[in-house]
């Protein structure tokens, strides 16, 4: 969550930004506030989730979309019913699993777009798994306007040298049986670095 507020500093400092962390006392004490940007995690959303509701909201922006992959949790849930004007969505590894998590993403980003989850099971999902290429590409059609995606070629000028730190620690004392137990198990023994 700081990592997202350290983010807006950088590239939009004028934005009123507020992390939703803490006890609930606290995280109700910063919803009351009136904020640009509310930043929290799923976890705190998860607790939180009624106190969202019916809150309009201009943007609602997940990042690591995947932990809402499966349309029967509760954060799932309740990402979707947020009163959101817009919805952005951000992961590195959009489907995991299944297809299923790709209509997921997309029932949060524009709901309606894939039809409904039988629909989209009985239309996408099981040809494609049966290896119906022409389904997988007018599925591919129907979201590729819809990302972005991004290959470390592509930014590769823009990111920052890669830093080694090397170093040598010891495990912990209650650490150490367990440790040549795995070793002894993994046919490491008798091996001191």
């Amino acid at each position: 969550m700081y990592n997202w507020q350290a983010e807006f500093g950088k590239f939009a400092p004028e934005l009123d930004v507020a992390v939703v962390t803490g006890t609930t006392a606290q995280r109700r004490q910063v919803r009351g506030e009136r904020h640009e940007v509310y930043v929290t995690s799923y976890d705190l959303f998860r607790h939180d989730v009624r106190r969202w509701a019916g809150r309009p909201l201009w943007l609602v922006a997940l990042d690591e979309v995947q932990c809402i992959k499966n349309h029967e949790t509760l954060a799932a849930r309740a990402v979707k019913a947020l009163d959101a004007r817009h919805r952005l969505a951000l992961t590195g590894t959009s489907i995991e699993n299944r297809l299923s998590e790709l209509w997921n993403i997309f029932d949060f980003l524009m709901p309606g777009l894939l039809g409904g989850y039988e629909r989209f099971h009985e239309r996408y999902d099981q040809p494609i798994a049966v290896g119906d290429h022409d389904v997988a590409t007018h599925l591919r059609s129907a979201v590729g306007p819809f990302i972005l995606r991004r290959l470390k070629t592509d930014v590769l000028a823009d990111l920052p040298e890669n830093m080694v730190e090397r170093g040598r620690t010891e495990p912990g004392h209650g650490s150490r049986p367990s440790h040549r137990s795995g070793a002894r198990r993994d046919g490491v023994q008798g091996h001191r670095p």
